[in-house]
């Protein structure tokens, strides 16, 4: 409705007084419906023709024909706009219903295959967008015939959670967020009443007047029901609490040959490892935390897959950073500690601070005799030059809120010609060796491609104690003056004459690298984190090579060949011709993050967790 006042008119009914000045609200709720109007101006009612379908509830875009409204509560229409204009504000962007470009290729991909038209096709994506925002919730049942001819797009699809709760409601928002900043106790109140105006049900949708009682605009009226459920409860969590009252907990362990069931991951994984059933035991994921990338707007990529979750830490740590090109990609996993500054900065300035390396990569790979050497020292300059871009907004910010913040960094850039890990501190890089498989046995092993800067390396301890700090233990962890468990980081101002910014490096060629790969190279005798597993050749299929970076939230429960393993078993489900990966077989390596990311959670993780997995092809 919009409402134009003649102002000058106004002002010139009587020149001898003051009036206060006129304040003109506009406001666009799509078609929205008054019964006089609609008497007097449609006749049956506004058509599709009057209205937006970007502020258009979902029962007048799902039904079997065009509904201008819901004939038991007609202004619910006006509150689910009310609802999508409040969300667009506060995540400061249109479209709020949109899936990011991985979920539509995957998703789209999946239903052409069962038949569905491009409309079809049009509407499950709008389902996907308001499932991730809790307003959805996916069928439980094969048989349900709406809105598809097949039944809901949506059932038995791990692109969605099919659980809503105000806590998942947050945690949709957040994921929009690139820097996960996410809302405080305070916004409990606005995000539970954003959620009434956007109740999928038009009956239970707030009316005008139930929003305006609400307790957002009368705080000293709240209700005891949205103290009981705050938004932040996931982020409040206490890091040690116990798996009995964890809310996001698989609570059921089954052995995939035998099927016998265990109430915990301990007991389970130790029969089916001794029995040599299987490798891991599945579980229930659909209760577990979901990805908070799950809108991070990447183009559809069939060879990468990236997962974070925040876990049971009380805040978010963890950032990563991807940058998909034609020539080339980088990946970066950065685990922050002393708040989430550091890790922030990094993950956006990372790649730029490696520009010299992957301008020319390919060009020196073809063309210089030492292009390793000059790409090690570049690589050493892009580490120390982020530190010190970070050392200046330090000096910039008020309070001093950035000084003990610190970030580990570990990157992986990939050419045509040429394949480069990095880090410091302790998130880790594997590579997969030995590229086959047969049925019965597991020929693939890992190579771990980084060093762990921690405090109970010696290593790491004569570099800090060559620069007058020292090592001591706090509890069962080795300390770097008492306080940081990491030797070399990004930032970490107060320490940062004793700390290092100097990266392990390891550089080859692609060729090289699928070599290794493929078990043909010699870096298994030297690296002694490589597995010693009985390589057999009959039966073999190819698998595609690849690495695994995550931050130490996953290797500080599960192993590198471990890590690899859960990887090939996923791979094992899809199909790949020649090692080509397309979307014929896309969405694997999207999979196999998320499937490491929730092993372990649920073997009780109790740190961030962030885990890219990125096919070498």
């Amino acid at each position: 409705m919009c409402y134009i006042y003649d102002i000058s008119t106004l002002q010139g009914v009587q020149n001898s007084k003051k009036y206060d000045p006129v304040n003109c609200v506009l406001g666009d709720f799509s078609s929205a419906w008054e019964k006089d109007i609609s008497r007097t101006m449609y006749m049956n009612g506004p058509s599709a023709a009057e209205q937006t379908d970007e502020y258009a509830p979902p029962e007048v875009l799902f039904g079997p024909r065009w509904i201008p409204f819901d004939e038991n509560i007609p202004t619910s229409y006006d509150s689910w706009s009310i609802g999508v204009v409040v969300l667009e504000m506060l995540l400061g962007t249109p479209h709020v219903f949109s899936v990011d470009q991985r979920t539509t290729m995957i998703l789209s991909h999946r239903l052409r295959k069962e038949g569905a038209s491009s409309e079809d096709i049009r509407r499950a994506l709008y389902l996907a967008g308001l499932s991730q925002f809790c307003i959805y919730v996916p069928s439980t049942s094969e048989a349900k015939k709406w809105p598809l001819r097949h039944g809901d797009p949506l059932h038995n699809t791990a692109i969605v959670k099919p659980t809503c709760t105000i806590q998942d409601f947050h945690n949709a928002l957040r994921a929009r967020d690139p820097l996960g900043l996410g809302f405080d106790s305070s916004s409990d109140a606005l995000l539970d009443l954003i959620w009434g105006l956007l109740a999928w049900d038009p009956t239970k949708r707030l009316t005008a007047a139930q929003a305006l009682n609400h307790h957002y605009f009368h705080p000293k009226k709240a209700s005891d029901r949205i103290q009981n459920s705050h938004a932040l409860n996931p982020q409040l969590l206490d890091p040690n609490i116990s798996a009995k009252v964890d809310k996001h907990q698989a609570t059921e362990f089954v052995c995939p040959k035998c099927g016998k069931t265990f109430h915990d991951w301990n007991s389970c994984h130790i029969h089916a490892r001794r029995r040599k059933h299987a490798l891991f035991c599945d579980f229930d994921r659909s209760n577990l935390p979901p990805c908070l990338n799950a809108h991070s707007m990447l183009p559809a990529h069939p060879t990468s897959g990236y997962c974070d979750i925040q876990g049971r830490r009380p805040t978010i740590e963890d950032f990563h950073a991807i940058h998909l090109h034609q020539n080339h990609q980088f990946y970066g996993v950065f685990d922050g500690h002393w708040g989430n500054l550091a890790s922030k900065y990094s993950a956006r300035y990372m790649y730029a601070s490696m520009k010299t390396i992957w301008s020319d990569l390919d060009e020196r790979v073809l063309n210089y005799s030492n292009w390793k050497e000059t790409v090690a020292k570049d690589l050493e300059d892009s580490f120390f030059l982020l530190h010190k871009g970070f050392l200046s907004v330090v000096k910039k910010s008020p309070g001093k809120v950035m000084n003990k913040s610190g970030s580990t960094a570990t990157i992986l850039l990939t050419t045509k010609e040429a394949v480069v890990v990095a880090n410091v501190g302790d998130s880790r890089a594997i590579l997969s060796h030995g590229t086959s498989y047969n049925q019965s046995v597991q020929t693939l092993s890992a190579i771990q491609l980084t060093v762990d800067h921690i405090a109970s390396d010696k290593d790491e301890k004569s570099l800090i104690e060559g620069k007058g700090g020292y090592i001591s233990s706090s509890g069962s962890i080795k300390r770097v003056n008492g306080t940081l468990a990491v030797t070399r980081s990004i930032g970490d101002v107060p320490m940062m004459k004793i700390l290092s910014q100097s990266p392990h490096v390891w550089i080859k060629s692609k060729k090289d690298v699928q070599s290794i790969c493929k078990g043909q190279g010699a870096e298994r005798d030297k690296n002694p984190t490589i597995g010693n597993r009985e390589e057999e050749r009959l039966d073999v299929t190819e698998m595609p090579c690849f690495v695994v970076i995550a931050s130490d939230g996953l290797w500080d429960v599960m192993s590198n060949q471990e890590a690899v393993e859960m990887v090939v078993e996923v791979l094992r489900q899809y199909h790949f011709d020649d090692s080509e990966i397309s979307w014929e077989g896309g969405g694997a390596f999207q999979v196999a993050a998320q499937k490491l990311t929730q092993e372990a959670y649920v073997r009780g993780s109790t740190d961030n967790i962030g885990v890219c997995v990125v096919a070498i092809t």
